[in-house]
């Protein structure tokens, strides 16, 4: 890409043996983020595209995607870009499912192995706290690890380890332009707040505590939670009941793995149910007396009566039956007789 940046020896990028070898897509802002990542992987010699979505609820919006086209003009990338719907309500949330959803797509369609994203240490330390705060077990405290095996593709974060301060001084170091979301100053979004009354001093002067204890408790995690097993079969994911306690975990894996992020009040619902409920309107989970099954609501098969029974006879709940025909069916029962 020419002249070797500044200061980008610093960086130590995680993940850089997986992107190396496949297929591979950034999330693109052209924030902070994403943009300093954008030139640590040009740096890397790492082949990517782009993709960005315009929210279109802000003045800087035309820019940020002018920019983005301007980058891939130039190193030669290609560029996918979505105009999101406008959202009535709980914006991050449904901007962060809009976002993952048009990846997915992107990733399925023209057949990717990877989605990078810009996470960083700061976001990391963010969700600690607001976790924290709200009351969480390990397993979401934690959040998101440097590597996630999603259904299709593998979710990578390079900039794992690495605080937002070396990040911005990185580019200023290279005079590299970006962009800054005024949103992020708005303190009604919680995350905002935590950010700026707590993390990033935190992280300024404990960074080196900060990576070793979330290190420490990634292999408390493991100890703990390493050899649950979970099985998926056309992506209707099924697990062994246990505990409530690695119930729900297992619950949280898979629809993790389904795109979404269960809330602290969805986990309740889905204990007061007994497993058998829907979650965000799409995610269904139901179990019998030995397993419980998650799945994505999609293309459902339409059974007669004699196909119902047979369902219902080899203990398939009913929230799962209409995903499944005889021949997940043999599938499902060479996993359950086995386990």
């Amino acid at each position: 890409m020419g002249k070797r940046l500044i200061g980008s020896k610093k960086f130590n990028l995680f993940g850089l043996e997986a992107l190396t070898n496949g297929r591979n897509l950034l999330g693109f802002s052209a924030g902070v983020d994403s943009t300093c990542l954008f030139f640590l992987l040009l740096n890397s010699n790492i082949d990517f595209d782009i993709a960005i979505v315009d929210y279109g609820i802000r003045a800087e919006s035309k820019s940020e995607i002018a920019y983005a086209k301007k980058l891939a003009k130039k190193y030669k990338k290609q560029i996918f870009i979505s105009k999101a719907p406008k959202f009535k309500n709980n914006f991050e949330a449904n901007a962060r499912a809009f976002r993952f959803d048009f990846f997915a797509k992107i990733i399925l369609e023209s057949n990717y192995q990877n989605l990078i994203l810009a996470h960083q240490l700061n976001d990391r330390f963010e969700w600690f706290l607001m976790q924290f705060a709200k009351g969480a077990g390990l397993n979401s405290l934690l959040g998101f690890d440097y590597i996630t095996k999603n259904v299709d593709f593998n979710i990578i974060r390079p900039l794992y380890n690495t605080k937002r301060a070396d990040i911005l001084a990185f580019l200023k170091k290279n005079k590299i332009k970006y962009f800054v979301d005024k949103s992020n100053k708005n303190q009604a979004f919680l995350r905002n707040y935590f950010r700026k009354h707590y993390a990033n001093r935190f992280i300024k002067d404990f960074e080196k505590g900060v990576i070793k204890s979330f290190h420490l408790l990634k292999n408390d995690y493991q100890a703990i939670y390493g050899n649950v097993f979970v099985y998926n079969v056309a992506n209707i994911f099924i697990c062994k009941k246990d505990s409530a306690l690695l119930n729900l975990y297992n619950i949280d894996i898979c629809v993790k793995k389904l795109g979404y992020v269960v809330s602290s009040k969805q986990r309740d619902e889905i204990l007061k149910s007994r497993y058998s409920c829907v979650v965000a309107s799409k995610f269904i989970i139901d179990c019998n007396d030995r397993f419980i099954f998650i799945t994505k609501d999609s293309a459902r098969f339409s059974h007669d009566k004699q196909i119902r029974n047979i369902l219902r006879l080899h203990s398939i709940p009913p929230k799962i039956r209409p995903f499944v025909d005889l021949n997940l069916l043999e599938e499902i029962k060479n996993i359950v007789d086995k386990t």
